[in-house]
């Protein structure tokens, strides 16, 4: 009898098994095609069909493969988007179909409307996945890993992409130089604020994440420095302020980040001597205000143009992507550029965003607790620092790899909201800091 009852008891033990092995395979696939996103993340030249990247495409096997695991458990879909974002997107939105009724051009309403829908896309959807699929601390590391070694091969790419001319600015597996030298300065930004921890605390148990992130930072170092892209170069210098700053301005941090920075300008210098195509040179020659072509008088040129015809009607824009016959160039600001092509209440809506962004940053960096949330909390806000200087003077802000900090700063603070919820269901009577309306 004993014996029969023992036997019930592990063939119904056999299904509970089956189903949570089920269950667990179910959460991982989703989130295996999410890491292999963020892997191709910056190889923007991928582009199976319909000018749509390799990235684009696994992350939305993803999003299906995670609405197929809510439906077959029957799940509430849990929408947990910042009202900051949700609106500032909507406004950007609204303005921008406005403005469409009233341009003529109709290759110009047609792309507007696609970087819209990839726009709400991205920030109400695939924001949303993140923070439903990815479920630690460790998780999130992962994922920013991956885009940091994304970055890197790109960037090995782009240093060999064009031996005979090393140093004609290669736009590695990028659409862009812009976009190289962008995700080359986050990659280099992200690797090097990992090695600062590592080798401080550096155990046997660590010596592949030291190896990964001294391939990631060299590899990405050396292609920020092929692209010669200005912007990059003082996106990484901003960013490093504020690690120092972050991590407190002790001697020590500040005479290692000055010798790094005495030397590279040194080096500058000395190959500016024997190389027509080096930074120092382009520096000087984009910057010559005496020089039409140059970058910064072209530049100047363009923002007044755009501020002229912002003036004449500021709630209504010009449509996104659209060029000024005047000068031939987009307007090169995240600002300008939003107000020009979309109208006033978009560039109010896209404040929102950037706002609630950097305050969701910010809150975490104050709330994480453990050494790895802290080290997690800096790397995505030095990263989305680095993206949003060099948005201030290149026209790519719609660009995924650029929101990716946010949508794991966005997945980090779920996470530990949900552990302190738990923490305090325990213990009635801690108080809890909470994410204010935005």
């Amino acid at each position: 009898m004993c014996f029969e009852q023992n036997l019930e008891n592990e063939s119904l033990k056999i299904p509970n098994i089956f189903k949570k092995q089920m269950s667990s395979l179910a959460i991982k696939i989703p989130r295996i095609f999410y890491y292999l996103g963020c892997l191709t993340i910056a190889q923007m030249i991928f582009r199976p069909a319909f000018s749509t990247t390799l990235s684009d495409y696994l992350f939305f096997i993803s999003l299906i493969f995670a609405l197929i695991n809510i439906t077959i458990k029957s799940e509430e879909i849990k929408y947990n988007i910042p009202n900051g974002l949700t609106i500032g997107v909507y406004l950007f939105l609204i303005n921008l179909f406005l403005t469409l009724l009233f341009v003529d051009d109709s290759h110009l309403v047609k792309f507007s409307t696609i970087v819209a829908v990839k726009f709400l896309y991205l920030i109400l959807i695939w924001f949303w996945l993140s923070m439903n699929i990815l479920r630690t601390p460790s998780q999130v590391k992962f994922a920013l890993i991956c885009f940091g070694i994304s970055c890197a091969i790109s960037a090995v790419y782009g240093v060999f992409e064009n031996p005979q001319y090393l140093w004609q600015r290669p736009k590695g597996m990028a659409d862009h130089v812009n976009q190289f030298g962008a995700t080359c300065g986050m990659g280099t930004i992200l690797g090097f604020s990992y090695l600062w921890n590592t080798i401080r605390d550096f155990t046997k148990q660590n010596k592949t994440q030291l190896l990964v992130f001294l391939f990631i930072f060299i590899s990405c170092l050396a292609g920020l420095y092929v692209s010669e892209s200005l912007g990059s170069l003082l996106a990484v210098g901003v960013a490093l302020l504020v690690w120092t700053i972050l991590k407190g301005a002790r001697l020590k941090k500040i005479i290692v980040v000055s010798l790094g920075i005495l030397a590279c300008w040194i080096f500058l210098l000395h190959q500016a001597q024997y190389n027509k195509y080096s930074i120092a040179q382009r520096f000087k020659r984009e910057t010559n205000l005496n020089n039409r072509n140059a970058t910064l008088t072209s530049r100047l040129l363009t923002y007044r143009v755009a501020l002229e015809r912002i003036f004449h009607n500021p709630l209504i824009g010009e449509g996104i992507g659209k060029k000024l016959n005047e000068t031939g160039y987009e307007v090169h600001n995240i600002f300008l550029k939003v107000l020009f092509e979309c109208g006033f209440i978009a560039m109010f809506g896209f404040v929102l965003i950037l706002y609630s962004s950097f305050k969701h940053l910010i809150f975490l960096f104050n709330n994480s607790q453990s050494t790895e949330e802290k080290q997690l909390s800096i790397a995505l806000l030095l990263c989305f620092i680095v993206y949003f200087v060099i948005c201030l003077k290149e026209p790519i802000f719609y660009n995924r790899f650029g929101w990716l900090p946010i949508a794991l700063a966005l997945a980090l603070n779920d996470i530990l909201a949900t552990k302190e919820a738990h923490l305090h269901a325990r213990q009635p009577n801690i108080s809890s800091s909470e994410i204010s309306f935005f």
